[in-house]
């Protein structure tokens, strides 16, 4: 059954199934649709990799003020990784608006 098909394909790794002959600006549409779900995936992934590098960043802090030391740059850097968080969400966060509104 071709329907079954379609639809295990559409639940897969695969963005969707398309059938000849498709309809041009369908088929943009749908492009566009898999660029922006690309782009969430990967941002996604870059979200969880800066965070977790934060998460051990502030682990290290709260352990170091426990013992009352911090080491030579560490709170700069700190700050630097917190700003560059602020600043991916930012970044992300703008383009989900963006991409909702198309």
């Amino acid at each position: 059954d071709t329907r079954a098909i379609i639809d295990a394909i559409n639940g897969g790794e695969l963005y969707r199934y398309i059938t000849k002959p498709w309809d041009p600006d369908d088929l943009i549409d749908l492009l566009r649709e898999a660029a922006v779900k690309h782009d969430a995936v990967v941002a996604q992934h870059e979200i969880l990799n800066v965070l977790g590098a934060y998460l051990e960043d502030a682990n290290q802090l709260a352990n170091a003020s426990e013992d009352g030391v911090v080491e030579p740059g560490f709170l700069s850097a700190f700050k630097d990784r917190t700003q560059k968080l602020s600043d991916y969400l930012e970044s992300v966060n703008a383009s989900a608006s963006e991409a909702k509104s198309e």
